[in-house]
């Protein structure tokens, strides 16, 4: 019985260990109210902080607190500004996969939110898309993705996920492979299961270097987000058939061994 007990929990720690070794920065933002951005945690790279970035007079501040509730609340009612946050550096790893949890949305006018990867430091000049994911918040309180890959890339037409949003937790997965030069963008609205968005081609010439938030409000300006969580891997966060397939492979060894177990008590008994 104790070794059925060991095999499960050695598989357990296996798939767990793999997968707490694929992340590269995390960031869950529970802590308290009125936390600044940049004194966040990043459980996965403790030190590697987000950081705000106010270009000149026309950037909005959105360096934000905390809403507490688990999430951090960016927000701004000025019109026609724009605001970059620069998250972290990428590793430099050949397989990124940006998952970012969203869990509602406000919006009173257009507006355009952008989470990707950059060719290199935004708050440099000179700074060019590797590839990112584009939402475009309309005035109807509809949401239109798209995705984009800049520098010979290949970019995905429009497609409207909500006619309205508000209080829908969204996931979206921005994946990229600068070996075979694809990226690949996945989402999920709530419980729903995922959805693959898009797959296009990336520029041979560009790296994902670091990532971004960045958003313009519209005329009107009001928009506000909260975002539950923010992370970075080596491993695709989706399971796959083949991740699936591996935790069943540990169950059932553990399954037999237990069931093999009781059959040789009984046997003994008898």
């Amino acid at each position: 019985m104790k070794k059925g007990i060991l095999i499960l929990s050695c598989a357990g720690f296996v798939c767990a260990s793999y997968l707490s070794a694929s992340i590269l920065h995390h960031w869950s933002f529970d802590e308290a109210m009125g936390t600044n951005i940049t004194d966040t945690v990043n459980s996965a790279s403790p030190g590697a902080n987000w950081s705000d970035w106010n270009g000149d007079s026309d950037v909005t501040d959105i360096s934000g607190t905390t809403t507490g509730n688990g999430s951090l609340r960016i927000e701004t009612t000025v019109a026609a500004r724009e605001s970059r946050v620069l998250v972290g550096n990428t590793g430099g790893a050949d397989t990124l996969f940006l998952r970012t949890r969203i869990n509602s949305w406000e919006m009173t006018d257009t507006a355009q939110i952008r989470l990707g990867f950059m060719n290199n430091d935004p708050i440099f000049s000179g700074s060019s898309i590797y590839a990112e994911t584009r939402f475009n918040l309309l005035g109807d309180n509809s949401v239109a993705l798209e995705s984009v890959a800049l520098g010979g890339g290949t970019s995905s037409p429009s497609e409207t996920l909500f006619s309205n949003i508000m209080n829908q937790p969204l996931d979206l997965v921005l994946g990229v492979n600068t070996t075979t030069n694809m990226y690949t963008v996945h989402y999920r609205i709530g419980s729903d299961a995922w959805v693959e968005f898009y797959e296009g081609a990336l520029s041979s010439a560009r790296e994902p270097l670091n990532f971004r938030m960045y958003y313009t409000a519209g005329s009107d300006g009001e928009i506000t987000m909260d975002i539950d969580s923010v992370t970075l891997s080596t491993v695709n966060p989706i399971p796959e058939p083949q991740t699936y397939a591996l935790m069943l492979g540990f169950a059932a060894i553990g399954f037999v061994y237990l069931r093999r177990r009781r059959i040789g008590r009984k046997t003994d008994a008898a």
